[in-house]
């Protein structure tokens, strides 16, 4: 069996991935997404801090943007929920750094 390729992973995707998550979080954050996404992205991350600084809307992957994109105010709520849901849970993986997992 072999792996499929993953895409290079980056610390700026997921410190911009990051930025949406805390943005979707709350029912204003999700409203301002689907009302315009980049600003909204870059009102929430600028008031996130120096950790921040140098993350860029842009940084977020296509593809995934573009399903970001597509998704509805009941479904970015669920989205803010599924990741605390899974760690309340112990359904996580804690990782050093930015990398690839694989599951076999």
């Amino acid at each position: 069996m072999s792996i499929p390729p993953v895409p290079p992973q980056t610390s700026r995707a997921a410190k911009a991935l990051n930025v949406f998550e805390l943005l979707i979080a709350t029912p204003a954050g999700r409203q301002a997404w689907l009302a315009g996404p980049e600003a909204a992205f870059n009102a929430h991350k600028a008031g996130l801090g120096a950790a921040f600084g140098t993350v860029m809307f842009a940084h977020i992957p296509l593809a995934t943007l573009q399903v970001l994109r597509g998704l509805s105010e009941p479904e970015l709520a669920l989205l803010s929920r599924l990741d605390a849901t899974y760690v309340a849970d112990g359904l996580f993986i804690d990782v050093p750094a930015v990398g690839r997992v694989y599951y076999k």
